[in-house]
């Protein structure tokens, strides 16, 4: 108990005198593209934040025959709309620049657009090729899947006035996914669960509140 009194009086010292902000960004992530907004906190050279990502849908982006990369598709308002917290350990500060590692972690519940060609007849008697057959494309959307991508890279912030900054991600990571469609089984997986390896990159502005 002794202990504890001053640990929690430093740690909410801390939290008193934390810079207080608002960050929005533009993210590539590995089931497709989407937008955020969170409440940012900062204490010395470490930033942490919190909010709700939108998803943005491109159907002509989705690629033929992949499960997951860039194939999330939402079907209706709520499947838009996700979770982000990023966590940010800013060691080099400069002027202007601050740059360190961090760590992001995205959660989803949307569905996927799985697209693919099935050669349906001939062009000629005997087939040499992909060329010689006539194919049907079919566009397929099951789900929901539940998804936690979780990453890790490098973080620049660049001030650009003493308010706004721009900052940009890059790193490599690792997806949960589970998927809820009992209709489809991927990848003969009955426990209809697994991981994916992921990459992830955004660019992003910021404002930081002023200190009263």
């Amino acid at each position: 108990m002794k202990i504890f009194i001053p640990v929690f009086v430093l740690l909410f010292s801390n939290i008193i005198h934390s810079q207080s902000g608002i960050e929005s960004s533009y993210n590539a992530v590995y089931n497709g593209r989407n937008f955020n907004l969170s409440f940012r906190k900062t204490i010395n050279t470490i930033s942490i934040s919190g909010g709700i990502k939108y998803h943005i849908n491109r159907i002509e982006f989705v690629p033929i025959g992949s499960f997951f990369k860039n194939s999330a598709y939402a079907i209706n308002l709520g499947e838009h709309f996700g979770l982000q917290f990023c966590f940010d350990y800013l060691p080099i500060i400069k002027q202007n620049f601050k740059l360190g590692l961090f760590y992001n972690n995205q959660i989803s519940y949307i569905s996927e657009l799985h697209k693919m060609y099935y050669a349906h007849g001939q062009l000629v008697p005997n087939p040499q090729s992909e060329l010689d057959y006539v194919y049907t494309k079919s566009e397929k959307i099951f789900g929901p899947i539940f998804q936690i991508d979780n990453t890790l890279g490098v973080v620049i912030q660049t001030n650009i006035t003493n308010q706004f900054y721009l900052v940009l991600r890059g790193g490599f990571g690792m997806m949960f996914w589970k998927n809820t469609d009992p209709n489809v089984i991927l990848l003969s997986n009955l426990n209809q669960r697994g991981l994916l390896f992921t990459s992830f990159g955004s660019i992003g502005l910021g404002y930081n509140f002023k200190k009263k």
